[in-house]
């Protein structure tokens, strides 16, 4: 009878440890299989299903540990990324394969880490801890992160509970930009750099108080900050958004009392249309496209969904058909790269609360793609540079148990791009029965690798 695994669930505030145990007479009894698992709040258990000696399991405290021996022993298997809960991905303007990570503890799981950061130049294989200069509290984290290129090249991290760092060497060495330099508020909670001008940045706060500003606003690049939005709510506001064809519109997203957009570069602010009311938006998005298509997320443990809005906010409607968690915490839009034209639909993702990441395209249902993630809880999606991908970017996930890369549809050898050996890849596989299921090689998204996947990719060389 094969090994069955289970994870046991304490009743707080006594313990949150989560152990592993492991069954091998279909769960009659249990023992206890947590050897060298240093961080017992196992979130998510894999069995090779080629293998089952080989069982991966997913904490939510220590990142990724592997069994070889069917979890009589296990060792660490998430490559220098320690500090686990991952709020935020940024991949470097210039260099896909440069990533920063802003990590903290889960104080509330028993963690005992600090916050901070890291640098992964392999494209996520492999980090590094960036913290010199940084001071946190462990209850605090790194809420965003961003790279801007301005004179120096420059990072900036906002910081719920000790205001906003920069750097200007990569994370080497990091700089407090806090009150002194015009940021009065603490707890800050994300940030927007202005794509067509990096020297510009964006920082939204959770005042919880009236007379606290509401968002930041740089022009040197994070050396000095001043408020453009004040008094608007009595509630935090969680993200700010800048519209990527349009410097001067903004948009920003509240607990509870909906998104607030200026159309003059903050001057002026209005309260956007009433059907988002009532829900804790959590992230924002525009369509690079067309930027009247604009997408919002409730993040509130009881959430409502995703939400679009066709014509700038005035009305907004929900977008959840398909997507089986409401709890939605990241969003990011991946609209056709030039080349192709229409022959590469636009592609939406949600990072959600306990369903991992879902994509949807065009106007077809939202479905799960978490082959191989080991996770629930998806706290930033980030997309990589068009680069010579053809059909689609690199897909980062920030999560509870580390960072995540998912490569571009059509990538099949996953070397980041597509390109004649993936062409040659999907030809081999058409022994396959036709519509048999192939992630990596489904290039129109409609969940089947076909003939039109071929067609498409032998289309993006010219052939056909």
């Amino acid at each position: 009878m094969p090994a069955g695994y289970c994870v046991e669930y304490p009743r707080p505030p006594e313990s949150w440890e989560r152990h592993l145990y492991k069954s091998t007479d279909g769960g009659a009894s249990w023992t206890l299989a947590a050897t060298g698992i240093a961080y017992p709040n196992i979130l998510s258990i894999a069995v090779d299903p080629a293998d089952s000696d080989l069982v991966l399991a997913g904490s939510g405290c220590g990142g990724v540990f592997r069994s070889c021996d069917a979890g009589a022993s296990w060792s660490h298997f998430s490559t220098g990324l320690e500090l686990l809960c991952v709020w935020d991905v940024a991949v470097h303007p210039l260099d896909d394969e440069t990533l920063y990570a802003g990590v903290s503890s889960v104080e509330a799981l028993g963690c005992d880490h600090d916050a901070g950061m890291f640098v992964s130049h392999d494209g996520g294989l492999s980090w590094l801890p960036r913290n010199d200069g940084l001071f946190f509290q462990p209850s605090f984290h790194t809420s965003a992160v961003g790279v801007a290129l301005c004179d120096q090249e420059t990072i900036l991290a906002p910081n719920r509970g000790w205001n906003l760092f920069k750097s200007t060497d990569e994370g080497l060495n990091w700089e407090w930009r806090g009150g002194p330099h015009g940021l009065g508020s603490y707890w800050l909670t994300d940030l927007a750099i202005d794509p067509q001008n990096h020297a510009t940045a964006y920082v939204s706060v959770a005042g919880f108080e009236p007379d606290y500003p509401d968002v930041y606003k740089t022009e040197d690049c994070g050396e000095t900050w001043q408020p453009i939005a004040s008094y608007l709510i009595w509630m935090e506001f969680n993200c700010v958004t800048v519209d990527p064809t349009d410097s001067q519109t903004l948009y920003a997203g509240s607990g509870w009392e909906g998104v607030w957009k200026t159309t003059d570069g903050g001057g002026a602010w209005a309260c956007t249309g009433a059907e988002i009311l009532n829900t804790r938006v959590w992230e924002i998005v525009v369509n690079a496209e067309d930027p009247q298509t604009v997408f919002a997320a409730d993040g509130d443990w009881n959430g409502t969904g995703i939400y679009i809005s066709d014509n700038g906010g005035d009305s907004w409607r929900l977008y959840n058909d398909g997507l089986l968690d409401l709890s939605v915490y990241a969003l990011a839009h991946d609209v056709q790269p030039p080349s192709l034209g229409d022959d590469y639909p636009p592609r939406l993702y949600a990072g959600t609360r306990t369903g991992g990441v879902y994509r949807r395209t065009a106007d077809t249902p939202w479905v799960p793609i978490n082959e191989a993630l080991q996770a629930e809880a998806v706290h930033a999606l980030t997309l990589g540079s068009p680069g010579s991908a053809v059909y689609g970017r690199v897909l980062y996930a920030g999560t509870d148990a580390g960072v995540y890369r998912r490569v571009p549809a059509g990538d099949l050898d996953g070397d980041g791009d597509v390109d004649l050996s993936d062409l040659a890849t999907l030809l081999g596989h058409y022994g396959m029965s036709a519509g048999a299921s192939y992630a990596d090689g489904d290039i129109d998204g409609d969940n089947d690798v076909d003939l039109a996947d071929l067609a498409a990719l032998l289309g993006a060389y010219g052939v056909g």
